[in-house]
């Protein structure tokens, strides 16, 4: 009784076994046939892929550009964002840069100016200078001929007899009375003087005195030498 029983247990184990075991063969047939497949399509996966990893950078490039041209739209926006305040304070900085480069340019347009007439200026004051050097140095040069002038004619004068001087002082004019009466020693101008015109030794007499005033204690000149 008791193998009765345990043959249809042994039977139904069997029978259990049997569908485990086909089980795992059908799925291993099954993984069989589909690995080939899933082997001959990854390739074409592979390409599908490759494509796509080639198309990130130009995803990327494409994305930047619409960025920067989002940015290039934007700018407008954004200044005409800026306040009028804002806008009418930098017109206003750009009008005073632009004023003070224009008043800088005057400033040395005019120093250029100024120097060029200053140096003008400097010129003539060269020249005059030149020609003031040459003004004195004919002056002095005058002055030393009419010295030398006047002393050859005081010597004549003084050689003349009195009475024959006296005549020629009448004619004179009264600076050259002056320059002759100055230098001519004073005994011989005494002579000369009592022998001229009344009116012109009186003349040169007044003007003597204002200028050097004659010496009153001078001798009386010799009867020889009133003729003389």
């Amino acid at each position: 009784m008791k193998g009765v029983k345990l043959l249809p247990i042994f039977l139904g184990l069997t029978g259990l076994l049997l569908v485990m075991k086909s089980s795992v063969i059908f799925a291993g047939w099954n993984d069989s046939m589909t690995t080939p497949a899933a082997f001959a399509q990854e390739p074409d996966g592979a390409a599908e892929a490759t494509p796509d990893r080639q198309s990130e950078p130009a995803a990327t490039d494409d994305a930047a550009a619409a960025a920067e041209a989002a940015k290039t739209a934007r700018r407008p926006r954004d200044v005409d964002r800026l306040s009028r305040t804002e806008f009418e304070l930098l017109q206003e900085l750009r009008g005073r840069r632009e004023a003070l480069d224009r008043r800088e340019d005057e400033i040395e347009l005019q120093r250029t100016i100024l120097d060029a007439k200053e140096k003008q200026i400097e010129k003539k004051i060269s020249r005059l200078e030149l020609l003031e050097t040459s003004i004195r140095d004919l002056v002095d040069s005058y002055s030393q001929q009419e010295d030398e002038r006047l002393k050859n004619l005081v010597q004549i004068y003084e050689s003349m007899k009195a009475k024959d001087a006296a005549d020629i002082f009448n004619r004179m004019e009264l600076t050259t009375q002056i320059d002759l009466a100055t230098r001519i020693m004073p005994r011989k101008m005494s002579a000369i003087i009592s022998e001229m015109d009344p009116e012109k030794a009186k003349s040169l007499t007044v003007e003597l005195a204002e200028r050097d005033p004659l010496p009153t204690n001078l001798p009386e000149p010799a009867p020889g030498e009133q003729g003389a």
